[in-house]
């Protein structure tokens, strides 16, 4: 169970403490989340605390007071605590500057594939005196690159150009500066420019040609060449613009892209000049250059150079949507959308390439009927797409749909399963609906407490707010069985978890069996057996031989016969009588 998780439990208890007919102020808002950093010793709720003073957000920022309460989150393996608190150990304006502190706390946020810190983590390792290690360096820019990080991308590139640590590679460099430019890379572009010169006439070893015949230099291809020939050999700048130019008028699609690009911006080299630049684009982009697609239909889109048109941006913006340049897809849905020309159709294509985002958005659209007829069948399909990608804007938006029937049966055990992930996201309003359908659905017929002292004077509550793990254990035990308290699960596994996560056995085979079984919340196989193993690790004997057979049955975990053997003969070595048989009975023969 996550963090998040629990400290979605902690913020439940909260909000089941106070009335519902008093909104909470930010100040409150922070107040009480510093209350539950402080009591529980929740690792995101350090995290959001900590958060909140690094960015002066409810709170007057403080960098030095967010370094405290991340390092406690990071001390508990938070791993986005440990990104943002590395970056601190390199700003000698908080605390004094710890390079090798970072490096530590960078790797362990990168090999969970936070893809900043392994950028961070690669330039450090390429730039850091004392700390320099090349072959480190790529390794981390190059899984960084492969998550199309800009940044990243534009430093492997010159590690290739400049054979830093890997061999030289001019065409590799190339692609990764192209590739740097697309992700929106400030320098990528002008370092481009200049490769593609150092190259040498780019026409030379990349000369194209349509339908097998040289392509011919329009008049005004001519013209402009003419307009900025004024070369000398003691000026380098101009001899880069005038390659550039020798390599577009060859036919070179990287030179005519490029030259295009100077020219709508303006640069150092080029005046800007739209008319001439949507030329050039276009001569690349009829060459197939999937950049020059894009800014050509985003030019037509806004009348820069030429007629403004939105049938031809449509055009050209489906033509590099179909290259994958996202970009491109999302202005061509904006662009639809606009045009309420089948304003879904630029969704439908990322939605289903199995894009989460706009498998929610879509389905909201059939919610609303926005630009299309209202659906909510088509709506429950595309949130169930979404949902299962664990977006948890769209587990909201189906639980709730499951909860009201609205285009599908009600179903309280879904409603009850997809509002819970949502809340377990960070989607608070999920985090209210699930409470009051707990309210409505499930507590109402539980017994009723005994008459005495309120919860919050059980001895074993106060002992469990201590950090108290077996009192954590007997009051989550209490609250799922409505022992001297009213029966609550999300209390109960509140409760239950902040005792397993401190290694209490019973504990975690308690959650274990709450997520197998389904009794107490929609069953959810993966969760029991990362209980269950945490369990059968410590040589809890059920707990190894029901991971065992969910190992054996594909139940929650990848199907696994040698894991499945491993854990049921654990279980059969200290006597379990099931287990002793089916090793016994060779099961898996």
């Amino acid at each position: 169970m996550s963090t998040r998780h629990s400290l979605l439990f902690l913020v439940i208890s909260y909000l089941g403490s106070v009335s519902l007919c008093h909104a909470m102020t930010p100040n409150s808002s922070i107040e009480s989340m510093r209350d539950i950093a402080m009591k529980s010793g929740d690792a995101f709720a350090q995290y959001y605390v900590g958060m909140k003073y690094l960015k002066g957000e409810i709170v007057t920022k403080d960098p030095k007071e967010a370094f405290q309460w991340l390092k406690l989150a990071a001390d508990k393996n938070h791993v986005k605590a440990q990104y943002e608190l590395a970056k601190l150990y390199l700003d000698d304006k908080v605390v004094t500057k710890n390079i090798p502190e970072a490096i530590t706390l960078f790797t362990y946020a990168a090999k969970k594939d936070i893809v900043d810190a392994q950028y961070y983590l690669g330039k450090l390792y390429l730039h850091s005196k004392g700390h320099s290690n090349l072959s480190l360096a790529q390794q981390w820019l190059e899984k960084a690159a492969d998550q199309e990080h800009g940044s990243a991308q534009f430093e492997l590139a010159n590690m290739y150009i400049n054979a830093q640590g890997v061999n030289k590679d001019l065409s590799r460099g190339k692609d990764l500066l192209v590739a740097a430019t697309e992700n929106g890379h400030p320098q990528a572009q002008k370092e481009l420019n200049k490769l593609l010169i150092k190259i040498g006439n780019p026409a030379n070893e990349n000369k194209t040609t349509v339908a097998g015949t040289e392509k011919k230099k329009s008049p005004t291809t001519k013209a402009f060449a003419k307009n900025n020939t004024s070369t000398t050999a003691q000026n380098p700048e101009i001899s880069m613009r005038q390659r550039l130019i020798n390599g577009a008028n060859a036919g070179n699609v990287d030179a005519q892209y490029f030259l295009g690009t100077e020219l709508l911006k303006g640069s150092a080299l080029f005046k800007k000049d739209p008319i001439k630049a949507s030329e050039w684009l276009r001569q690349a982009a009829e060459q197939g250059h999937a950049g020059a697609q894009h800014k050509l239909g985003i030019i037509y889109r806004g009348g820069m150079g030429l007629p403004k048109s939105e049938s031809e941006a449509i055009k050209w913006l489906r033509l590099a949507a179909g290259w994958g340049v996202m970009e491109a897809q999302r202005d061509l849905d904006q662009l639809l959308t606009k045009q309420l020309v089948k304003p879904e159709s630029g969704l439908t294509k990322l939605a289903e390439k199995g894009e989460s985002n706009a498998q929610y958005q879509l389905g909201m659209r059939y919610v609303n009927g926005e630009g299309i007829s209202k659906d909510p069948q088509k709506a429950v399909s595309w949130f169930k797409k979404a949902a299962e990608q664990n977006n948890p804007q769209a587990q909201y938006q189906l639980g709730k749909m499951y909860k009201e029937g609205i285009g599908v049966n009600p179903d309280p055990k879904q409603a009850k399963h997809w509002l819970f992930k949502a809340a377990n996201g960070g989607v608070t309003n999920a985090n209210h609906l699930l409470r009051a359908f707990l309210d409505t659905k499930t507590l109402k017929s539980t017994p009723k407490p005994s008459k005495g002292m309120g919860a919050a004077e059980l001895p074993q509550r106060k002992a469990a707010e201590r950090g108290d793990t077996d009192a954590q254990y007997q009051l989550g035990i209490m609250y799922l069985n409505g022992d001297q308290v009213r029966q609550d699960p999300i209390e109960a596994i509140k409760w239950l978890s902040l005792a397993a996560r401190s290694k209490h056995m019973l504990a975690s085979i308690t959650l274990g069996d709450i997520y197998y079984q389904g009794d107490a919340l929609q069953e959810d196989y993966s969760e029991a057996a990362k209980w269950y193993k945490i369990a059968a690790v410590q040589g809890d004997q059920k707990a190894q031989y029901v991971l065992g057979n969910m190992y054996k049955n594909g139940l929650g975990v990848d199907r696994s016969t040698s894991n499945a053997v491993k854990w049921l003969r654990k279980a059969a070595a200290q006597g379990h009588k099931k287990a002793q048989r089916e090793i016994g009975g060779c099961v898996f023969c």
